[in-house]
């Protein structure tokens, strides 16, 4: 027979659960590219995201997956605190600090290599930190839907925090009536009246017996 398990999985997620696993996805992979590339002559050389400001998109990339982890698949073995803040605002922070991240490496080259291209030198940012910002704009708009999406139902109850994950439990069955054996046994007879004395005071005598 067939596994179905994976997709069973996916078409459980919700849109927002989507786009922010898509998210995800997308600035792990970013990580790994060129973020800024720089050539001289016949020499090239080029910087991925795990260098200067792209560590906060690293390190935002890390607390996303964290909290999706610890609000859907493992929330029944770990409980997580409901803060001020929804579980979608809090994705669509932390998709903007991994926005935040690219733009300020992307800053932070142009300011310290701007001057190298009247040298020959050609620098400039690379599609590695674009690619990093279309992951953390897919994070902030699965955060805006996790905004509109109904409560997950637990076991424990209904969860304060937006988005849900699976189906909410079954009510509980009412309890079986007492188990019956049989008849019910016939009431007690009443006691019986005690036996009346005999007349007492000074009347005649009854009459002797004839012979």
């Amino acid at each position: 027979m067939p596994d179905n398990t994976a997709g069973n999985f996916i078409d459980d997620l919700t849109n927002g659960d989507k786009a922010i696993l898509g998210g995800s996805l997308v600035v792990l992979i970013a990580m790994f590219l060129p973020w800024y590339s720089e050539s001289y002559l016949s020499l090239s050389d080029s910087v991925d995201g795990f260098h200067r400001w792209g560590l906060l998109s690293f390190v935002a990339w890390l607390l996303v997956l964290g909290l999706w982890l610890l609000r859907g698949p493992l929330s029944e073995q770990m409980k997580l605190p409901h803060w001020g803040v929804s579980d979608g605002m809090l994705f669509m922070i932390l998709g903007g600090l991994e926005v935040l991240g690219a733009i300020l490496f992307w800053v932070d080259g142009n300011s310290s290599l701007g001057g190298l291209n009247s040298f020959g030198v050609s620098a400039g940012p690379s599609f590695g930190l674009f690619v990093a910002i279309v992951g953390g704009a897919l994070t902030i708009a699965g955060g805006y839907l996790k905004q509109s999406e109904p409560p997950k139902v637990t076991s424990g109850g209904p969860s304060t925090a937006p988005g849900g994950y699976g189906t909410p439990p079954a009510a509980a069955a009412p309890p079986p009536p007492p188990p019956s054996y049989g008849t019910p046994p016939p009431p007690a007879a009443p006691p019986a009246a005690p036996p009346s004395a005999p007349p007492s005071g000074g009347g005649a005598p009854p009459p002797p017996p004839p012979a």
